[in-house]
């Protein structure tokens, strides 16, 4: 165990972070005494040690000792510098990494139950996040004040990287370091990999090892864990449904409608990039079961089962969706809640999707396409992949700032006799006031009068107003100027909403912020053709006439 000169720390330039205020208000306060002890807890990289540092910073040696545990120590050793520090006179003591301790999770009581009462403020951190999951329900039960760090919100991202660009969040997003994007610690697929490889697979599967009470699992061995989590977070990421879309492709010919290619992007990505709750734990079964690499039969329980420490780590996020179905016999029903599975750390996400667009260039039936065509598909997968992401993280972004007890925020969807008739991206209750806002979220800085379609749509009010109230706001989140429309609907800067929702934690007020004396406009009711669409078609039509000469002139001859 070695220990640190906190004097020393270097934290100069460095932005503070959100939770340090946590940190400061344990030190000063009288919780320790009460029998609590501070975790924090995250993966590698997201800036547990960090915040560590700048809380402490001012403090002098003769009040904290800061200490970094290796994995040849055990609680013993741990115990037997706590008792030689508090001889010092000091009462602050800190121990990064202290899941590195074989014995962590079956000895950890006597940090709360003794050293804590008797009046020393115990701060620990680990990067096997799980081994404080599993010491929670037993040696550390209620005993802790847990901070997490994997989650890094928006507007963290913003103020300590200095941006406000919400394609920095969805390409670097959940990971504190600064550079060029090469430089950034994910930056490509195999970056990527290679975190999740450290910073997820292992921590989980080494968490499960040190665990005595995890049976289900005791069988596989840490590589099959690996191997595991890494199929799962893989899918959880998106995966592309490479033979639908091939089959779609082997269609293509110069008669083939370019809407055609439009809807192939649709039909075969959204479902993929979303994982849905009813048929993912059997997907990941049968996936797993093929991999050689693994020696024993996978359960549904065990991939369940690993589930949840996913998102126990805040690695998988699952977002709430309600559909009301019509039906001419019953009218409006709300059917079963489900939920949408998706990978909170947007860096990781991202990579993956963009490793899995890769086949394009590769299908067999690819090189069929136009030039102009294979650059239409690849720009439709790209606004796909970046809005569903973008969906994704202004969702969970509000589950986060928004407290559970006063708001609800959820994904309504209608159906018509079991046909979607559409859906909002977004709605929150305020269940203190029983009003609700309805929101679509959109990636393009340019607004247009389809993108308000379901919010203005008068049989959805009636459904949602049956369930959750009064109509406050409807607005559509996207990456241009603020202003209201003719129709009522508010356009709002995305970015603005997220900051502004993270500093008030309340929507109401939020919103009143950023609608007040907006001007009002027409929105534009018709898009302007994308000129890559056009210049596709002139292309078809010229190629038609070419065919048609040709087969008209071995006809003659």
């Amino acid at each position: 165990m070695i220990r640190r000169d906190i004097t020393k720390f270097d934290i100069q330039d460095k932005k503070e972070r959100y939770a340090v205020s946590k940190v400061r208000e344990f030190i000063n306060g009288n919780k320790a005494t009460e029998g609590f002890i501070l975790v924090l807890y995250g993966l590698r990289r997201t800036g547990k040690t960090t915040i560590m540092e700048q809380a402490l910073n001012g403090l002098k040696e003769e009040q904290c000792a800061f200490y970094e545990v290796d994995e040849t120590d055990s609680l013993m050793d741990i115990q037997n510098v706590i008792i030689d520090t508090k001889q010092q006179g000091v009462n602050i003591i800190c121990f990064d990494e202290i899941t590195k301790a074989s014995d962590f999770i079956t000895n950890s009581s006597m940090l709360p139950d003794v050293f804590a009462k008797e009046g020393m403020k115990i701060i620990v951190t680990g990067t096997d996040s799980l081994c404080f999951h599993f010491a929670s329900y037993n040696e550390l039960f209620d005993r802790t004040i847990r901070i997490q760090t994997t989650y890094i919100p928006f507007a963290e991202h913003c103020d300590v990287l200095e941006t406000n660009d919400v394609d920095d969040y969805i390409q670097f997003g959940g990971l504190m370091r600064k550079g060029e994007p090469e430089e950034r610690i994910v930056h490509d697929y195999l970056s990527a990999s290679k975190y999740l490889d450290s910073a997820v697979s292992r921590n989980i599967a080494t968490s499960i090892k040190k665990n005595p009470e995890d049976n289900s699992l005791e069988k596989l061995s840490i590589k099959e864990i690996q191997t595991i989590i890494e199929k799962m977070v893989e899918i959880y990421s998106g995966t592309f449904s490479t033979k639908n879309m091939q089959d779609k492709l082997k269609k293509v010919t110069l008669d083939f409608p370019l809407k055609l290619l439009s809807n192939l992007i649709g039909e075969n990505i959204t479902h993929c990039i979303i994982s849905k709750s009813k048929d993912i734990a059997d997907d990941f079964v049968k996936i797993i079961n093929a991999d050689c690499k693994i020696s024993i039969p996978i359960t549904v329980d065990m991939v369940e089962t690993f589930e949840n420490y996913l998102i126990d780590l805040d690695v998988v996020s699952a977002i709430s969706t309600v559909n009301f179905n019509y039906r001419d016999e019953f009218g409006w029903r709300e059917q079963k809640p489900q939920y949408e599975y998706h990978i909170i750390q947007p860096a990781i996400k991202f990579n993956h999707l963009m490793k899995g667009k890769e086949f394009f260039s590769k299908a067999s039936y690819y090189d069929k396409l136009l030039p102009l065509e294979k650059k239409y598909l690849q720009q439709k997968l790209d606004e796909k992949i970046y809005g569903d992401m973008l969906e994704q993280i202004v969702l969970y972004d509000m589950s986060k700032a928004l407290r559970k007890i006063e708001y609800d925020v959820l994904k309504p969807s209608f159906f018509i006799n079991g046909e979607k008739k559409g859906e909002f991206d977004m709605l929150i209750y305020d269940k203190t006031e029983n009003n609700y806002y309805g929101f679509e979220i959109k990636h393009t800085a340019n607004p247009f009068v389809s993108q308000e379609k379901h919010l203005q749509n008068n049989m959805f009010f009636d459904v949602l107003e049956q369930n959750f109230g009064n109509r406050e706001n409807v607005c559509v989140l996207y990456r241009g100027i603020p202003f209201q429309g003719s129709s009522g609907t508010y356009f709002l800067n995305v970015s603005d909403f997220l900051r502004s929702v993270n500093d008030t934690s309340n929507i109401q007020k939020s919103l009143s912020n950023l609608t007040q004396n907006l001007p009002i406009y027409d929105v534009p009711s018709d898009v302007k053709k994308n000129p890559i669409e056009v210049e596709i078609k002139r292309q078809r039509a010229n190629l038609q006439n070419k065919s048609k000469k040709l087969i008209q002139y071995k006809s003659r001859v």
